[in-house]
């Protein structure tokens, strides 16, 4: 069965914050990501942004609420802000979504992000009693830094939203 491209808002079909053509608008403006970009086949770039958008709303605890619960992504939201304090629009996905599915699907189309990284590289190795100390550094983040940067002022990483331990 082929993946079908569902970025309509508030759809309770949809898979994607970004259509293909906005996602290649988006990434004509990075002289760097343009030709790789348009050497995809458009089923590739369609699997990248329901990709990435799944990714996104995985990983990210969003502000605000979901508009309805009959939706199928987390976006359109309601009670959430811009960075200028403006309250963001419910009826299209934010440029700002749009741009990070985008860069995000480009990195994606490069390569797996969320494997398991193999240690890469050796903070330190001593010979004597043998004591190796891992380079945590040396790691491909799953968010890449540009995704990161255009999605933090709308939301926190799941996994730095502090847990708490309740016992019964």
């Amino acid at each position: 069965m082929a993946l079908v491209l569902d970025a309509s808002v508030g759809g309770s079909g949809s898979n994607s914050y970004c259509t293909y053509a906005s996602a290649s608008a988006i990434l004509l403006m990075d002289v760097f990501k343009t030709a790789t970009w348009a050497s995809l086949s458009t089923s590739t770039a369609s699997a990248c942004l329901v990709y990435a958008t799944m990714l996104l709303d995985a990983q990210i605890q969003w502000d605000g609420t979901k508009e309805t619960d009959a939706q199928a992504l987390r976006w359109p939201r309601t009670n959430a802000e811009d960075v200028d304090g403006y309250s963001i629009d419910d009826d299209t996905h934010p440029i700002w979504l749009q741009e990070a599915v985008s860069f995000y699907s480009f990195f994606l189309s490069q390569g797996d992000r969320t494997l398991d990284n193999d240690p890469a590289g050796f903070k330190s190795l001593k010979a004597g009693s043998l004591a190796m100390v891992i380079d945590k550094y040396d790691r491909i983040p799953t968010i890449p830094s540009i995704v990161w940067a255009i999605v933090k002022p709308y939301g926190t990483k799941m996994a730095s939203i502090p847990r708490v331990l309740e016992r019964r």
